[in-house]
């Protein structure tokens, strides 16, 4: 499944609607407690989940938008590793 996120200064958007909250320089927080961490252009989510990072043009001061696209889906809470 590719999803992606549209990445403002204090928050982040899924293309599904759902608003992540940004919780320091380069931590996300979900409405489900899932942890998101930006290293470089790479996030990383407690569920294993990692998306790359394209940062919007003129997007220093958080007018413009960069954009996460999901490269692994990480794991479901239900997987049972099979």
């Amino acid at each position: 499944m590719v999803s992606f996120w549209n990445i403002f200064k204090n928050l982040a958007t899924t293309d599904s609607g759902e608003v992540i909250n940004r919780a320091s320089e380069n931590t996300f927080v979900d409405q489900h407690g899932k942890v998101f961490t930006q290293i470089g252009n790479i996030i990383t989510g407690s569920d294993g989940s990692i998306f790359n990072v394209v940062p919007g043009i003129g997007s220093k001061d958080g007018s413009t938008p960069g954009m996460a696209i999901r490269t692994f889906n990480g794991f479901d809470d239900e997987d049972d590793g099979f």
